[in-house]
């Protein structure tokens, strides 16, 4: 997905012109093995100007650097938690019911395997 916001192609993506011009089918497939589908539209394909094309991507990148940083933010405070109770990463899985996988994950700050409400 990254790549899609950096204005990039995707890896694994096709035509989906039986919604309209310029929509994208994207397949995501994770580390699991489980695919998401994406349906992803450029507004200068739709007819946009170039000026409201520009300002419509505003607000959604907004939002992708605000999720970011709360997910952060939220991996932080986990982190420290688990470092003020001395906590192994096989005591946490317990406490939390998580795998030992999702709390080394945590650790680790990788925020692209989690959503906020999983992390909340």
């Amino acid at each position: 997905m990254g790549k899609v916001q950096a204005g990039l192609e995707p890896a694994d993506w096709k035509p989906f012109d039986d919604v309209g011009a310029g929509i994208r089918k994207i397949r995501i497939r994770d580390a699991g093995g489980i695919y998401r589908v994406m349906y992803v539209a450029k507004f200068l394909e739709l007819g946009f100007t170039p000026a409201e094309a520009k300002r419509l991507q505003v607000a959604p990148r907004k939002q992708i650097n605000d999720t970011r940083l709360l997910k952060q933010q939220l991996m932080e405070e986990l982190s420290i938690w688990i470092a003020k109770h001395h906590l192994k990463q096989a005591e946490a899985t317990e406490i939390l019911m998580v795998s030992r996988p999702c709390v080394s994950d945590v650790v680790n700050k990788k925020t692209a395997k989690f959503t906020i409400d999983t992390l909340v």
